[in-house]
C-alpha cells in the first residue's frame, strides 16, 4: 500500500473512537471493513480486529 493510502487509512479512522462509529464507517467504505474479532481489555475498552475480504492485512482500533 502507498504512503498516501495509508494517511488517506489513519485520518479516515481518526476519530472512530467507539465501536457505534467503527461499525458504520466500515461497511460504508469500499472495500467493507468487517468485524473479524473482539478482543476485551476491561469493561470499557475493546480491540476491534477488522478486515477486508479483498486485502490480507488486518485493521486494529481500540474501542471504548
Amino acid at each position: 500500500m502507498a504512503l498516501a493510502d495509508l494517511e488517506s487509512l489513519a485520518a479516515q479512522v481518526r476519530f472512530l473512537g467507539t465501536l457505534a462509529r467503527v461499525l458504520p464507517w466500515g461497511l460504508a467504505v469500499q472495500p467493507q471493513w468487517l468485524v473479524v474479532d473482539v478482543v476485551i481489555q476491561d469493561e470499557y475498552t475493546h480491540d476491534i480486529v477488522l478486515g477486508a475480504e479483498t486485502d490480507p492485512r488486518a485493521l486494529v482500533l481500540d474501542c471504548t
